[in-house]
């Protein structure tokens, strides 16, 4: 879930950079930033190429996963002994984080330049012992392995070649266990307020992404690099996106041709059942008054300002008449005539300037 608003941004949305704010290092750095998009994507195909996998396949990647923790472990352990965890050619890991290892090389004096973030992702890693790689060549072939990784295959292979080690040296050994397939799943994102932002600025090339034909799987499948430089990135099938907005809104005329070709739009009107009969007599009036005027349902009054357990005056004065007067710019003769097929008797006091409300 995630509210839109006019400075969100696609770096907030799917991948940015931010500033490193880690006591490890005193000088300015940055580092990558994933958003709520490329994180629900990231479980939803995750899930979604999981669902296609046979048993003997989930076995042995839950396996390594569960032993790759155990490494990253005991990574630690080693640079909390010896401040670094060494590699090949002076360079070294310094910083276990949650989803990578960040090295970097040393100084002639044996320092290291933490003011250089390399990572080297888990999942990539775990692709890559998967695959049974034998060089930094075999890396560079990988599908699955992020630029980076394969930019850098001579460290990424070595750090795979030490993760062998570890199992080795522990005397780990895969046996196959009874897993279950794992069943398709169906993920959702959901976007209140989607037309407050800049839809073209926030989706970028999502708005092709997001297309059905364009999925992941699908017959036109398309994939994409991201600004971040990583490669293949997609949208997968079992991926829904939810957008919430006020149809009476002026900025939806923004954002309606961009959206409306790749989302179905489904107007929500007031449920009159769900309210009391005194609330539901007096909605059904107002409404009524406010289609004659307009001659457009989307400028309906819902029925969710009449189920709080508040006075109907209360209610009139604080939530539908503020909104009326938004409708008629401010013209509280027309706000007034609204009312005038109900019990409710609703007049503005010039001199006063406020509404006098009162049952008729």
């Amino acid at each position: 879930f995630v509210t839109f608003h006019q400075n969100y941004s696609y770096e907030d949305f799917m991948v940015g950079i931010r500033p490193n704010v880690s006591e490890t290092t005193s000088e300015l750095s940055f580092k990558k930033y994933y958003g709520i998009f490329y994180e629900v994507a990231k479980r939803a195909k995750e899930n979604y190429e999981n669902s296609l996998k046979d048993e003997q396949t989930i076995s042995k990647e839950n396996w390594v996963k569960e032993k790759f923790e155990e490494f990253q472990e005991y990574v630690q352990a080693e640079i909390e002994k010896n401040g670094k965890y060494a590699l090949k050619n002076k360079v070294s890991i310094y910083a276990v984080e949650n989803e990578v290892f960040i090295y970097t090389g040393e100084k002639e004096n044996g320092e290291l330049w933490n003011n250089q973030r390399i990572g080297m992702h888990y999942d990539a890693l775990i692709n890559i012992y998967l695959a049974n790689v034998e060089s930094r060549k075999d890396v560079k072939l990988l599908e699955n392995v992020p630029a980076l990784e394969k930019q850098h295959a001579t460290y990424s292979f070595e750090l795979v070649e030490k993760f062998r080690e570890f199992l080795n040296k522990k005397g780990y050994k895969f046996q196959s266990t009874t897993v279950k397939k794992e069943p398709l799943k169906n993920f959702v994102l959901i976007i209140d307020e989607i037309n407050r932002a800049n839809i073209s600025k926030v989706f970028g090339e999502l708005i092709t992404l997001l297309e059905d034909d364009k999925r992941l799987g699908m017959p036109n499948e398309l994939k994409i690099t991201l600004p971040n430089g990583e490669k293949e990135f997609g949208v997968p099938p079992n991926l829904f996106i939810i957008g919430t907005m006020n149809t009476a809104d002026k900025s939806i005329a923004l954002i309606d041709i961009a959206l409306r070709r790749r989302f179905e739009f489904i107007g929500y009107y007031p449920d009159y059942e769900s309210l009391k009969p005194e609330s539901k007599t007096l909605l059904k009036k107002i409404n009524e008054a406010i289609y004659k005027k307009k001659e457009s349902a989307d400028y309906l009054i819902g029925h969710a300002y009449f189920m709080k357990d508040e006075a109907i005056e209360t209610t009139l004065r604080n939530k539908v008449i503020p909104l009326l007067m938004e409708y008629f710019s401010g013209k509280t003769k027309i706000v007034s005539e609204i009312f005038n097929e109900t019990i409710w008797k609703v007049e503005y006091d010039s001199t006063k300037f406020g509404w006098i409300i009162s049952q008729r």
